[in-house]
Protein backbone atom coordinates (compact mmCIF):
# COMPACT_ATOMS: atom_id res chain seq x y z
CA UNK A 1 0.00 0.00 0.00
CA UNK A 2 1.16 3.37 -0.42
CA UNK A 3 2.97 6.28 2.17
CA UNK A 4 -0.31 7.78 0.85
CA UNK A 5 -3.31 5.60 1.88
CA UNK A 6 -1.15 5.29 5.31
CA UNK A 7 -1.24 8.56 6.06
CA UNK A 8 -5.08 9.73 4.93
CA UNK A 9 -5.93 7.11 7.23
CA UNK A 10 -4.64 8.18 10.45
CA UNK A 11 -6.93 9.83 12.49
CA UNK A 12 -10.05 8.21 10.83
CA UNK A 13 -12.52 6.23 12.03
CA UNK A 14 -13.93 3.41 10.57
CA UNK A 15 -18.22 3.99 10.21
CA UNK A 16 -19.08 0.75 9.46
CA UNK A 17 -17.05 -2.66 10.03
CA UNK A 18 -18.44 -6.40 10.59
CA UNK A 19 -16.20 -8.30 14.02
CA UNK A 20 -16.93 -11.31 15.72
CA UNK A 21 -18.26 -12.31 17.97
CA UNK A 22 -21.12 -13.19 15.15
CA UNK A 23 -23.19 -15.74 13.57
CA UNK A 24 -21.14 -15.07 10.55
CA UNK A 25 -17.64 -15.78 10.61
CA UNK A 26 -15.61 -12.36 10.43
CA UNK A 27 -12.00 -11.80 9.95
CA UNK A 28 -11.21 -10.08 13.70
CA UNK A 29 -12.43 -9.97 16.82
CA UNK A 30 -13.26 -6.57 17.69
CA UNK A 31 -10.24 -6.40 20.27
CA UNK A 32 -8.29 -7.84 17.46
CA UNK A 33 -9.00 -4.82 15.26
CA UNK A 34 -8.64 -2.66 18.07
CA UNK A 35 -5.13 -3.43 17.43
CA UNK A 36 -4.90 -3.50 14.06
CA UNK A 37 -6.47 0.11 13.74
CA UNK A 38 -4.31 0.98 16.40
CA UNK A 39 -1.03 0.19 14.86
CA UNK A 40 -2.03 1.86 11.56
CA UNK A 41 -2.65 5.26 13.75
CA UNK A 42 -6.62 5.36 13.01
CA UNK A 43 -8.53 6.85 16.11
CA UNK A 44 -11.52 4.10 16.00
CA UNK A 45 -14.18 2.02 14.35
CA UNK A 46 -17.99 1.68 15.07
CA UNK A 47 -18.59 -2.54 15.70
CA UNK A 48 -21.30 -3.52 13.61
CA UNK A 49 -23.82 -7.19 14.04
CA UNK A 50 -26.79 -7.86 12.30
CA UNK A 51 -28.23 -10.11 15.24
CA UNK A 52 -28.23 -7.19 18.15
CA UNK A 53 -26.48 -4.58 19.63
CA UNK A 54 -23.21 -3.58 19.73
CA UNK A 55 -22.64 -0.76 22.58
CA UNK A 56 -21.58 -3.32 25.53
CA UNK A 57 -18.94 -4.65 23.32
CA UNK A 58 -17.83 -1.31 22.42
CA UNK A 59 -17.59 0.09 25.89
CA UNK A 60 -15.73 -3.07 26.93
CA UNK A 61 -12.82 -2.57 24.04
CA UNK A 62 -12.72 0.85 24.75
CA UNK A 63 -11.91 0.20 28.33
CA UNK A 64 -9.10 -2.04 26.85
CA UNK A 65 -7.28 0.24 24.32
CA UNK A 66 -8.50 4.06 25.79
CA UNK A 67 -6.75 5.54 22.43
CA UNK A 68 -9.24 3.83 20.21
CA UNK A 69 -12.79 5.31 20.02
CA UNK A 70 -14.59 2.19 19.92
CA UNK A 71 -18.60 3.16 19.05
CA UNK A 72 -21.23 0.52 19.03
CA UNK A 73 -24.92 0.45 16.63
CA UNK A 74 -27.85 -1.26 16.33
CA UNK A 75 -29.10 -2.37 12.58
CA UNK A 76 -32.80 -2.00 13.39
CA UNK A 77 -34.20 -5.45 11.60
CA UNK A 78 -35.75 -7.88 12.43
CA UNK A 79 -33.11 -9.73 14.99
CA UNK A 80 -34.30 -6.34 16.87
CA UNK A 81 -37.82 -5.81 16.37
CA UNK A 82 -37.00 -3.54 13.05
CA UNK A 83 -37.90 0.21 13.39
CA UNK A 84 -38.68 0.63 17.03
CA UNK A 85 -37.77 3.42 19.53
CA UNK A 86 -36.95 1.14 22.37
CA UNK A 87 -34.43 -0.88 20.61
CA UNK A 88 -32.12 2.32 19.93
CA UNK A 89 -32.81 3.77 23.69
CA UNK A 90 -31.86 0.68 25.08
CA UNK A 91 -29.00 0.91 23.13
CA UNK A 92 -27.83 4.40 23.07
CA UNK A 93 -27.02 3.89 19.39
CA UNK A 94 -27.20 5.79 16.37
CA UNK A 95 -29.70 4.32 13.52
CA UNK A 96 -27.39 2.51 10.84
CA UNK A 97 -28.45 3.31 7.35
CA UNK A 98 -27.78 1.38 3.96
CA UNK A 99 -24.66 1.68 2.36
CA UNK A 100 -23.72 0.20 -1.11
CA UNK A 101 -20.21 -0.80 -1.23
CA UNK A 102 -17.81 -1.48 -4.02
CA UNK A 103 -16.51 -4.60 -2.45
CA UNK A 104 -19.47 -6.59 -2.89
CA UNK A 105 -19.92 -4.44 -6.27
CA UNK A 106 -23.34 -2.44 -5.88
CA UNK A 107 -21.97 0.58 -7.29
CA UNK A 108 -19.34 1.50 -9.28
CA UNK A 109 -16.55 3.27 -7.82
CA UNK A 110 -17.11 5.99 -10.35
CA UNK A 111 -20.19 6.05 -9.11
CA UNK A 112 -19.58 6.98 -5.63
CA UNK A 113 -17.18 9.32 -7.08
CA UNK A 114 -19.77 10.78 -8.85
CA UNK A 115 -22.44 11.11 -5.83
CA UNK A 116 -19.49 12.77 -3.99
CA UNK A 117 -18.22 15.28 -6.55
CA UNK A 118 -21.70 16.48 -6.93
CA UNK A 119 -22.43 16.51 -3.11
CA UNK A 120 -19.30 17.80 -2.00
CA UNK A 121 -16.81 16.16 0.01
CA UNK A 122 -18.09 18.47 3.03
CA UNK A 123 -21.15 16.80 2.84
CA UNK A 124 -20.19 12.79 3.10
CA UNK A 125 -19.43 10.33 5.26
CA UNK A 126 -17.68 7.14 3.83
CA UNK A 127 -17.35 3.54 5.62
CA UNK A 128 -15.91 0.66 4.27
CA UNK A 129 -18.03 -2.45 5.25
CA UNK A 130 -15.32 -4.14 6.24
CA UNK A 131 -14.72 -7.26 8.24
CA UNK A 132 -15.93 -10.17 6.31
CA UNK A 133 -13.94 -13.57 5.45
CA UNK A 134 -13.19 -12.73 1.33
CA UNK A 135 -12.95 -8.66 2.28
CA UNK A 136 -9.04 -7.25 2.83
CA UNK A 137 -8.09 -6.55 6.51
CA UNK A 138 -9.88 -3.52 7.40
CA UNK A 139 -6.81 -1.25 8.17
CA UNK A 140 -5.20 -2.22 4.17
CA UNK A 141 -9.45 -2.21 2.79
CA UNK A 142 -9.45 1.74 4.32
CA UNK A 143 -6.23 2.67 2.59
CA UNK A 144 -7.84 1.05 -0.84
CA UNK A 145 -10.82 2.89 -0.27
CA UNK A 146 -9.39 6.52 0.42
CA UNK A 147 -6.62 5.84 -3.08
CA UNK A 148 -9.65 4.76 -4.91
CA UNK A 149 -11.11 8.61 -4.83
CA UNK A 150 -7.87 10.66 -5.25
Amino acid sequence: MSETGEMLIQGAIDLHVHTAPDLVPRKYTDIQLAKKYQAAGMDGFVCKCHQGDTAARASTVSEVFPSIKVYGGIVLNHAVGGLNEASVYACGAMLEHCYYTPYYHLCAWEEILESIRQAGAGHILLSSDLGQIQSPDPEEGMKQFVEKYL
